[in-house]
């Protein structure tokens, strides 16, 4: 199973993306959202099977 993490400098976005895609039928588990690029590096390097 893949792990996704949403990252988009608006949040309604990232929290609009994580409720409209259903993960679990494309086998993928949503992990978690960044507001940023670095925020979303810092959650990748703290966890390295996260897939983007």
């Amino acid at each position: 199973m893949l792990r996704v993490l949403v990252a988009d400098d608006e949040e309604k976005a990232c929290q609009l993306i994580c409720k409209l895609i259903h993960w679990e039928e494309l086998e993928m588990k949503s992990v978690g959202t960044a507001s940023n690029g670095i925020g979303a590096l810092q959650m990748i390097e703290a966890e390295h099977r996260i897939w983007c």
